[in-house]
C-alpha cells in the first residue's frame, strides 16, 4: 500500500503553519534561484534537485512529475521552507490548470494549494479527484485535514470513514480522534490514540509521530500537563527537527513559563518565521533575567519579516503576524484585525485563542464573538480556551455596567 503523504503531526497543515510565502515559480529553466556547494542539502533535497532536472528532459511525464512534487512537498514540510512549495508546483506545470488532470496530480495540486491557504480551491480539486478514483485514500485524508480546520466535522467524520474503508486505520483512527478531541470528546480521543500506539509500535515513524504529536497537543489542551510532557517528549524522540512539533511543544512550555526551554529547544531553529517568533516571546518571559538586546534584535527581524511579506501581497502569515503584534508588537487593534481574518479561513483551538486574545488586548470582548459561538457548539475542553472566555466575560459585563 504507497504510504500517505505528510502523514505526521498535523498532516499538510503542517505546511501552513510555516509557508509564509507564495510559491515561487521560476520563469524559466535558466532563473538562478539560489548558489549551493556541490553535494549540499540533505538527501532528501538532493534527491528532490535530481527528480527535478530529469523532469526538465521529460516535462510531461506524469510519474516522474508527481515523484517531484511529492519530495518537494515533503521537503516543504521538513524543512519549513516554502520555496519548496514553487518547485512542486512547478513539476505539476502541465496539469496545474483545468479540471482534465489525472486524480493523482489533483491531489497534489490541492495539497500544495491547502498549503498556501487556498482551501475552497484545493477543497475543489480533491472534489474532482475523488470523483475520478473514489479509492485515493490521500484525497480522503487531506480532505479530511481541510473539513476539521475549517470546522465542517460532520464532512471531515465522512472521510475518516471513508478512509477506513480504504483500509488506512492508522489515518483514520488519528484524523478521528482529533475530530473528537475537538468536540467534547477528549477523553475518548485520549484513549483512542493511546490503543493505537500501543499496538501500532512497529508502524511507520512518521505515523507515530503524527499520531504521538496529536495525543500531547490534546492532553496539554485539557490540562494534563505531566502526561503531555511525557507525549512531547516521546515526540521528540521520533523527530528532534520536525516543524510542527518544535512549534507545539514550544506554545506547550511557553504557556507553562518555561521559556528558558523554548530557548534552547529552538536554538537553531530561526530562520522559520515560527521559531522565531517563539524564540522571541521566551525572550520576553525572561526579560526581568536577561538583557533585552537579543529581544530587541528578534522583534526588529520579525517586523522587518512581516513587512516584508505583506508587500508582498502574501497572506498566509495572518496567525503569525497577529501573535507577533498582540505579544511582542504592541498594537492589538492592528492585531485583532488580522485574527478575525485568519478565523474567517481557519478554526482550530490556536486561532479561537488567538482571537480572543487580541479581542481582551483590544478591549474588544464582542470581537471575540465568532470563536466564542464556536466554542459553545463544538463542546471543546480546553483549558486556555475557558481562561480567556471567562477574562472576555468579565470584561464584557464591566463594560456594560459602566454609565
Amino acid at each position: 500500500m504507497k504510504p500517505l503523504l505528510s502523514i505526521a503531526a498535523g498532516l499538510v497543515l503542517a505546511l501552513s503553519a510555516v509557508a509564509n510565502t507564495r510559491g515561487f515559480i521560476p520563469p524559466s529553466d535558466d532563473t538562478i534561484i539560489e548558489r549551493l556547494p556541490a553535494g549540499s542539502g540533505t538527501p532528501e533535497t538532493r534527491r528532490a534537485r535530481d527528480l527535478s532536472r530529469r523532469l526538465r528532459e521529460t516535462p510531461d511525464d506524469l510519474v516522474l512529475a508527481s515523484l517531484a512534487a511529492r519530495e518537494h512537498i515533503q521537503n516543504a514540510r521538513a524543512t519549513a521552507d516554502p520555496r519548496h512549495l514553487g518547485y512542486a508546483e512547478a513539476a505539476l506545470r502541465p496539469w496545474w490548470t483545468g479540471s482534465d488532470a489525472p486524480a493523482g496530480a489533483l491531489v497534489l495540486r490541492a495539497t500544495i494549494k491547502q498549503s498556501l491557504h487556498d482551501f475552497s480551491a484545493a477543497r475543489r480539486d480533491l472534489e474532482l479527484a475523488l470523483a475520478k478514483d473514489p479509492s485515493n485514500a490521500q484525497g480522503w485524508l487531506t480532505i479530511a485535514t481541510i473539513d476539521t480546520v475549517q470546522g465542517r466535522y460532520d464532512e471531515a467524520r465522512r472521510a475518516c470513514i471513508q478512509l477506513a474503508r480504504l483500509g488506512e486505520s492508522f489515518s483514520a483512527t488519528v484524523a478521528a480522534a482529533a475530530i473528537a478531541g475537538l468536540n467534547g470528546q477528549s477523553a475518548s480521543a485520549v484513549r483512542q490514540l493511546e490503543n493505537l500506539l500501543d499496538r501500532s509500535a512497529g508502524a511507520p515513524v512518521d505515523q507515530l509521530l503524527w499520531a504521538t504529536t496529536q495525543l500531547a497537543e490534546l492532553l496539554a489542551r485539557t490540562g494534563r500537563i505531566p502526561e503531555a510532557v511525557a507525549r512531547f517528549r516521546e515526540a521528540l524522540t521520533l523527530s528532534g527537527s520536525d516543524p510542527y512539533l518544535l512549534g507545539a511543544y514550544s506554545d506547550f512550555l511557553l504557556d507553562q513559563k518555561r521559556g528558558d526551554e523554548v530557548i534552547r529547544l529552538l536554538a537553531n531553529h530561526d530562520r522559520q518565521d515560527g521559531s522565531l517568533l517563539r524564540l522571541a516571546e521566551a525572550r520576553l518571559q525572561l526579560a526581568d533575567k536577561s538583557p533585552t538586546a537579543e529581544l530587541d534584535r528578534m522583534t526588529n527581524e520579525l517586523r522587518t519579516r512581516f513587512d516584508a511579506a505583506r508587500r508582498r501581497g502574501d497572506s498566509v502569515h495572518q496567525r503569525e503576524e497577529a501573535r507577533f503584534l498582540v505579544r511582542l508588537g504592541k498594537d492589538p487593534t492592528r492585531a485583532l484585525s488580522l485574527a478575525r481574518e485568519n478565523w474567517e479561513l481557519q478554526r482550530e483551538p490556536a486561532d479561537a485563542r488567538l482571537l480572543l486574545e487580541c479581542a481582551l488586548a483590544a478591549g474588544r470582548p464582542s470581537e471575540a464573538m465568532a470563536a466564542l459561538d464556536w466554542m459553545s457548539k463544538s463542546n471543546i475542553e480546553d483549558k486556555a480556551l475557558s481562561r480567556l472566555r471567562d477574562r472576555l466575560t468579565t470584561m464584557a459585563a464591566a463594560q456594560s455596567a459602566k454609565p
